[in-house]
């Protein structure tokens, strides 16, 4: 990254300027656009989640000749670093590593949090030694209808991804021990 030209930065939602968050928006919302997604919120919510959270929201910024060429928003607690939606508007190699990753490392790390959770989906992820968690939300459905099919799609569907993370564990870059232990 040092060869790439590119200044990191990494800020605080309080310190990010309601003006900036269009732009920055703007390359969250690339990523839902190249895989014919819809971004999920607007520029005005992150704004408004920038100043209610403050220090819990975490955003980490590249920049090209002082304009901002990719952003990685993350959010926090007091023991870890959850993230994040990304997003960019070029081709730049590592880039996603960098921002995604290694910068979110190195803040947990600054800051003392005990851990940090890269977010949802993602073989590469293994590669890296990010163990596989079944991810949890929570969403209110108004129809009842609906209510009823979702849990029962979700029930069918909880083994199979039990399993998956079983087999997804299993490819890990940790040394197994004769117990079964991992060295970390």
């Amino acid at each position: 990254m040092a060869e790439s030209g590119l200044l990191l930065e990494t800020r605080h939602g309080d310190q990010v300027e309601p003006a900036e968050w269009p732009l920055l928006h703007a390359l969250y919302a690339s990523t839902f656009e190249r895989f014919n997604n819809h971004a999920a919120f607007s520029a005005n919510c992150f704004a408004d989640l920038a100043l209610a959270l403050g220090q819990r929201m975490v955003v980490f910024i590249a920049r090209a000749q002082r304009v901002p060429v990719a952003v990685a928003i993350c959010f926090r607690s007091d023991e870890a670093l959850f993230g994040r939606y990304w997003g960019c508007s070029g081709s730049y190699p590592g880039l996603h590593f960098e921002l995604c990753f290694h910068q979110g490392i190195e803040y947990c790390l600054r800051h003392g949090l005990r851990r940090f959770e890269p977010g949802a989906g993602g073989e590469h992820k293994l590669a890296r030694g990010f163990q596989p968690t079944v991810v949890r939300s929570a969403h209110w459905i108004a129809d009842p209808g609906m209510r009823r099919l979702l849990a029962r799609h979700l029930a069918l569907q909880e083994e199979a991804v039990v399993d998956y993370r079983a087999a997804a564990a299993a490819h890990l870059p940790f040394r197994r021990e004769a117990t079964g232990q991992r060295e970390h």
